[in-house]
């Protein structure tokens, strides 16, 4: 009798937490500024394949990645019974995950894949120096400042996620969009005097895996 109770209840949560997500799936786009804070501000999100089967967990926004498995830092995947309600997870500070595509050519693959490697891998070291870099990333935590109480205060003996713009604009729309549209963030800018892109509704190890970025010590 208590193992039915208790799954009854369980049916009965799993339907109001169904029609709460659909609901706010469906009215996301005229969500206030508030809203969207107090949205992103807990562990709102029931993380599970099967919910009346698997042990409930419970995730924050920002702790969430569209990918098919989990990664570091304590970052999961978004799992299939949350998957219907993907604009308000993005709103909650859910990233996509993006990975670079290429198209296989059986006569050249070999090289061109190595040619690839040691084009990333060159990028990689220098953006580990520092040098060439254009483009900083301020996560959630540091307010991107320059004075005492800013972001280098904050930072301490963290290292700033810097890249290269020209890199990401190849391998990714979103950031050929940003650095080549006309906007800000494609002005000049060198290692001394970068772009700053404020993603502080995210954390540094998400902003980090998204980006695809070897861990910083």
């Amino acid at each position: 009798m208590f193992q039915t109770s208790t799954s009854k209840q369980r049916r009965i949560l799993i339907h109001d937490l169904e029609s709460t997500y659909t609901f706010l799936e469906d009215n996301i786009g005229s969500a206030t500024g508030e809203d969207i804070v107090q949205i992103r501000d807990g562990a709102l999100f029931l993380n599970v394949e099967y919910p009346d089967t698997d042990t409930w967990v419970w995730d924050e926004g920002d702790r969430l990645v569209f990918e098919t498995h989990d990664m570091e830092h304590s970052v999961r995947y978004v799992r299939p019974f949350l998957l219907p309600y993907s604009k308000l997870l993005r709103a909650a500070g859910v990233l996509q995950v993006y990975h670079p595509q290429y198209i296989a050519n059986p006569a050249t693959d070999s090289s061109e894949s190595s040619k690839l490697e040691s084009i990333r891998l060159g990028f990689n070291k220098l953006r580990l120096k520092g040098a060439l870099t254009d483009v900083v990333f301020i996560p959630h935590g540091f307010d991107g400042r320059d004075d005492a109480e800013g972001e280098n205060s904050q930072l301490g003996d963290v290292n700033p996620l810097v890249a290269h713009r020209s890199f990401l604009a190849v391998f990714s729309e979103y950031f050929e969009d940003a650095f080549c549209g006309g906007f800000g963030e494609s002005r000049t800018a060198s290692s001394d005097d970068p772009v700053r892109m404020n993603v502080s509704g995210y954390s540094r190890e998400c902003v980090q895996l998204v980006l695809g970025l070897c861990p910083l010590p």
